[in-house]
């Protein structure tokens, strides 16, 4: 299968698209959680008028908020939410490397600009303490 290559751009615009147009029309820069937390919640509260494939595509946001791409300010880049409205693009693309190179450019980042925020999916560097701790433990 052909993979898809992601790069994070830094000043990404929203994609011409009515779920984004719908549910996030008045965010210029990047999304805050919450934002995406309650737009969640509406989508849901609508039972007579829920779009499946916008219900997938939030989803995909807020897990993209909450974990994959999390990061202390709260915050997701257009770039990520483009990217998500199409659930049928999303099988396209090496998820574990994007998740691995947005980790990595948040921790440059951190050393070299001191940045007030942390990126990256704290998860995966306890998940590779965990297994770091292991391989010692049952090699010595």
């Amino acid at each position: 299968m052909n993979e898809k290559e992601f790069k994070f751009e830094k000043r990404q615009k929203r994609a011409d698209h009515p779920l984004i147009h719908k549910k996030f029309q008045n965010c210029k820069h990047a999304l805050i959680k919450f934002q995406v937390d309650y737009a969640v919640s509406q989508e849901m509260k609508n039972k007579n008028k829920r779009d499946p494939q916008n219900v997938a595509s939030l989803l995909i946001i807020s897990l993209f908020t909450s974990f994959l791409f999390s990061n202390s300010a709260s915050t997701i880049t257009w770039d990520l939410i483009n990217v998500a409205y199409n659930v049928y693009e999303l099988k396209k693309f090496n998820w574990s490397a994007v998740v691995l190179c947005f980790l990595q450019e948040g921790h440059k980042k951190h050393d070299k600009e001191k940045p007030v925020t942390l990126s990256g999916c704290l998860l995966l560097i306890l998940v590779r303490i965990r297994e770091l701790y292991l391989f010692f433990f049952f090699t010595n």
